[in-house]
């Protein structure tokens, strides 16, 4: 609960003792220098408390940078940083009670539902390869020869361009030598791959 020092005096005057002037604020022929004795030293045009204690509860709700070496911390004090924080508790239990754990155990509950959902995703493309490779082998069958070479030209199924080219890779290799054109439609746009 340290008694803070405030002053006013002349820019350079305030300057010269070392105080920080940050955000490039501009600030008249006469500036408040707000000390905490042994911590701090800094010119301000904003209100202040009488000592540090004043404040209470100090919740910081946002970091960011402003300039090399110069961070901005935004926060929440008193009734506010309170209410901040049991909006934050509440938000909390909401995610523990949907994931059926308690809120100890929810960062890991959380982060073992995310590993189990990136595995599943593997699956699903290792199964959409498996696909494309059987669908491959009904390609074949449109295989046509034209002056001693094997050409394909078709329209597939397929969600994505890794799809395609992983696709494109099987037919390559059951088609050995030829002529291989893949088309297939992915969000509203043309994918071609020969």
């Amino acid at each position: 609960n340290i008694a803070l020092d405030t002053q006013v005096m002349g820019i350079d005057e305030a300057m010269a003792t070392g105080a920080m002037a940050l955000f490039e604020e501009r600030y008249g022929d006469q500036v408040r220098l707000v000390q905490i004795p042994g911590l701090s030293k800094e010119l301000c045009g904003g209100t202040h408390t009488g000592r540090t204690g004043d404040i209470g509860y100090f919740k910081i709700v946002s970091e960011s940078s402003v300039a090399a070496g110069v961070r901005r911390l935004e926060a929440l004090t008193g009734e506010a940083a309170v209410e901040a924080a049991q909006a934050l508790e509440a938000e909390m239990g909401k995610a523990a009670a949907a994931l059926k754990v308690s809120r100890p155990e929810l960062a890991e509950r959380a982060a073992r539902l995310l590993a189990t959902l990136k595995e599943r995703e593997r699956e699903v493309e290792t199964l959409k390869g498996r696909l494309a490779g059987a669908s491959s082998r009904d390609l074949m069958s449109e295989a046509v020869e034209a002056a001693g070479v094997k050409v394909l030209a078709v329209k597939v199924e397929v969600d994505n361009p890794k799809a395609l080219r992983d696709l494109a890779d099987t037919v390559r290799d059951k088609l050995g030598s030829g002529v291989a054109v893949l088309g297939a439609e992915s969000g509203g746009k043309a994918l071609l791959l020969a």
